[in-house]
């Protein structure tokens, strides 16, 4: 018996509406790595403003700060954070120092390009690539953030301490990362939020090396690999 034509084409079309949501999501989040890839390998050196939320899972505790952050190819780094701990973070590449004035102590090690890779330090940096260090997934089944940003899960492929989820929001006009929050095994969070992100401005490597204040205790350190 043969089936009448209204009939067919409608069976056609469900069979075809079926599918194209899951090509939809794959096709959209590649669209989405590319650009983000392809907009970060056009800056050479960035700032941003930043705020990072810090909680403790065990105290019930967390803490905010405020700070600036600078980035420049490659690998180079800047954290200032603001208020009476006058933290700093900074690398020029080569070397990593980690000043806690507070503590009157620096710590100082070898700037490492795989660890960093694995934690986004390296992409922000211009040595990284999502494709290659992270396997990509949404990270909300409506995609975005309540602020419309794409909504990323991030993997490392490669496991790192105890490093248990990475997820970054994409803004979707410049394809910027505007927030990274991660999880350890513990449940702890920390998330970093960037806001008025300035790119190409021509920064001085100068920006990038730290002189060890006088009297300060100095610790050597050996990031993991």
């Amino acid at each position: 018996m043969k089936l009448p034509i209204r009939l067919v084409n409608l069976i056609i079309f469900l069979s075809l509406a079926t599918v194209p949501p899951f090509l939809a999501w794959a096709e959209e989040l590649e669209n989405i790595i590319n650009s983000v890839q392809a907009q970060y390998s056009r800056i050479n050196d960035f700032s941003t403003e930043f705020e990072q939320y810090s909680r403790l899972k065990a105290l019930g505790r967390t803490k905010v700060t405020r700070g600036k952050a600078f980035f420049k190819k490659p690998g180079m780094m800047r954290w200032d954070y603001q208020g009476d701990a006058g933290q700093k973070i900074i690398s020029d590449g080569y070397t990593l120092w980690l000043y806690f004035p507070e503590d009157n102590q620096v710590q100082v090690g070898r700037f490492s390009r795989v660890w960093a890779g694995r934690t986004l330090t390296a992409f922000l940096t211009g040595m990284g690539d999502l494709r290659r260090d992270f396997e990509p997934s949404f990270a909300a089944e409506k995609k975005t953030d309540a602020e419309g940003n794409y909504l990323l899960l991030l993997k490392p492929k490669e496991a790192l301490g105890q490093l248990d989820k990475l997820v970054v929001a994409v803004d979707r006009q410049r394809y910027l990362l505007v927030s990274i929050s991660f999880t350890d095994r513990l449940g702890n969070l920390t998330q970093i939020r960037f806001k008025n992100i300035r790119i190409n401005q021509g920064l001085k490597n100068s920006l990038f090396t730290f002189t060890i204040p006088p009297d300060v205790d100095v610790i050597k350190i050996s990031p993991p690999e």
